[in-house]
């Protein structure tokens, strides 16, 4: 069976072997946007799945969830050999592939950054944060205004590329309830099953306090048809999100400092946890090819934002909803991609 291939803007490919038809349709479904060849000598993560690996280390994630799997990091390929039941498609993408292509991005003097991205008019926002700070809820909201010049780049991670660009990363979004709560435009384009599986999803992740977060993956033509997506633009401004006792939004003017950028590195390989775990074991974040990975990121985060504007983004605690306040965030930062301040 000929093998799915995608190519991330012809610097960064991916190839999976698989027979099995649900992981053929995940990442034919995941990774639509790159469907295509990438040429033959840009870094490559190729992972085969199939049933022959008995012998491979065994694998969970929140108990039903259950994989064999082995990776090899070679020069500028990364081979991942894997298998398991069905829900263990969407963790090896998440655990291994995703962060392969992370570790390889470095090599074509990308950063693959944990943020979500939105563009206007060739410009681009980067909203960035720990996670469940709200970039993707803060990104759809831009996306769902009355102003539709607004285009997706991504809303889980972006490429940082030379040029002071951002360059899209896309997947399917992953809903959850709260957010659909929050932007009721987003619901009304889900089907009747999207719906009763958000809801039952909704109830685990409350039955299990945070533990078990599962997400109904909606692709972005669906969620915003007409838009298109902002293949390439302008970086604008990187907006760091935090969570604080305010009543309303404040933006203020960040400095760009060894701090920030630190945290923003740390943040980056507090998101690959299981990969380094998976691949080095529990000394993983002692071993040399970590730190050679962090300083390589390091260097690139700080080459590829020289003289970007960084902004914090007070959000207030807990999950506020009003049309005010939606409102006011995008009020916020449609000037930052407008002012070249």
């Amino acid at each position: 069976m000929q093998a799915l291939t995608f190519s991330f803007h012809n610097l960064l490919g991916l190839q999976v072997e698989a027979e099995d038809a649900d992981v053929r349709t995940f990442y034919s479904d995941e990774y639509a946007f790159h469907r295509g060849d990438p040429p033959s000598d840009v870094p490559l993560v190729r992972m085969r799945w199939g049933a022959g690996g008995t012998g491979l280390p065994s694998h969970q994630h929140k108990i039903l969830a259950r994989w064999r799997s082995q990776v090899e990091l070679e020069g500028r390929e990364v081979r991942i050999a894997a298998f398991g039941n069905r829900l263990s498609i969407p963790m090896v993408h998440h655990m291994l592939v995703h962060p392969s292509l992370r570790y390889l991005a470095g090599q074509s003097g990308l950063i693959l950054l944990h943020a979500a991205s939105v563009a206007r008019g060739g410009r681009s926002l980067v909203l960035t944060g720990a996670g469940g700070v709200g970039k993707t809820t803060l990104s759809t909201l831009l996306l769902a205004s009355a102003d539709r010049q607004w285009r997706l780049q991504g809303d889980d991670y972006v490429f940082l590329a030379p040029g002071r660009k951002t360059r899209a990363y896309v997947t399917r979004s992953h809903l959850y309830r709260n957010l659909t709560d929050w932007v009721p435009e987003v619901r009304s384009r889900l089907t009747s099953a999207e719906k009763r599986k958000l809801a039952i999803l909704g109830r685990i992740r409350q039955w299990s306090r945070e533990r078990i977060k599962w997400p109904v993956r909606v692709s972005a033509d669906r969620l915003w048809p007409g838009r298109g997506v902002a293949a390439e633009a302008e970086l604008a401004a990187v907006v760091l999100l935090q969570r604080g006792s305010v009543d309303e939004p404040r933006l203020r003017r960040a400095d760009r400092d060894e701090g920030i950028l630190e945290s923003l590195c740390e943040m980056n390989f507090g998101e690959a946890r299981h990969f380094i775990r998976l691949i080095w074991g529990a000394e993983g974040w002692r071993h040399p090819a970590l730190d050679e990975w962090r300083k390589r990121e390091r260097r690139l985060l700080q080459g590829l934002t020289d003289g970007i504007p960084f902004y914090w983004l007070e959000l207030p605690s807990g999950n506020v909803r009003s049309e005010g306040l939606r409102e006011t965030l995008v009020g916020l930062l449609r000037p930052l991609v407008e002012s070249r301040a």
